[in-house]
């Protein structure tokens, strides 16, 4: 006969004992979740509720970043891919002027839009990165395919699986809906092209204005109340569902108070 399963607690509990098996899958979880519990706990501790529902926020919609990505050296299985130029070359150089200019110390970003290249069909922008500044976490365009035209330096850019490394005359570009990041490996500049345009220069320059931290992150209820303000331009995580993303920006618009 079969050996019978063995109990905790004869006469107590009928539930089986802990296999290892179990007990392993119970301890795998990301590092973000030992973050988010951390800053769950610190905000109890100090009776913040904001505190406790900004951090149970970030653990559904944030996504751990890739230790590998901006390496110097990448794993084998995802090599740095060069890009060379497309023949692209029709207003390449950055206006001496422009009416609409924003930046960003935090990110290391100055941004200009250029008026006499953007129409109906295409919205652009010339960019000057300082070695370090990035795109952030790794995110979606709903609508909008965005092409970065590399004038000089370099920009390592993720785009699904890839890592292309971009120089200077190369371009990429990104499908909408396709899972992308990009980061300046030195001080670069470059052209960034959104098509349909839609309302993207708005977005960006309510963007800058937010406060952020040292990192350059907004705080969450500011986060959601811009995409609630614009929810065909803002930029959404990945692997979360759409509609959740923008049920939970509902409930955490709440947050905090607005800027004046």
């Amino acid at each position: 006969m079969p050996r019978r399963a063995r109990f905790r607690g004869a006469g107590r509990s009928l539930a089986p004992a802990r296999t290892p098996s179990a007990a392993y899958a119970r301890s795998v979880r990301p590092q973000v979740g030992d973050l988010v519990r951390f800053k769950i706990q610190r905000g109890r501790s100090q009776g913040k509720l904001s505190n406790v529902l900004e951090a149970a926020a970030w653990s559904v919609v944030a996504e751990p970043q890739e230790t590998h990505l901006y390496s110097s050296t990448l794993p084998p299985e995802n090599p740095i891919q060069s890009v060379g130029g497309s023949g692209f070359r029709d207003n390449l150089e950055p206006p001496l002027t422009s009416r609409d200019e924003i930046s960003s110390q935090a990110l290391g970003l100055r941004v200009r839009r250029d008026e006499a290249g953007s129409n109906t069909e295409v919205g652009r922008a010339h960019v000057e990165a300082t070695k370090g500044a990035n795109g952030g976490p790794p995110h979606i365009h709903l609508h909008q395919e965005e092409r970065f035209i590399v004038h000089t330096g370099v920009l390592l850019v993720r785009r699904r699986r890839e890592r292309l490394h971009v120089g200077a005359g190369g371009d990429v570009r990104i499908p909408p809906r396709c899972v992308h990041t990009w980061r300046a490996e030195a001080d670069s500049t470059f052209t960034v092209e959104f098509r349909p345009p839609l309302r993207i220069g708005e977005f960006f320059r309510d963007l800058f204005a937010l406060p952020t931290d040292r990192r350059g992150n907004p705080r969450v209820g500011d986060f959601a109340r811009l995409m609630r303000a614009y929810p065909d331009e803002c930029l959404y995580f990945p692997y979360v569902p759409i509609p959740i993303q923008r049920a939970l920006a509902v409930l955490l618009s709440k947050l905090g108070s607005p800027p004046h």
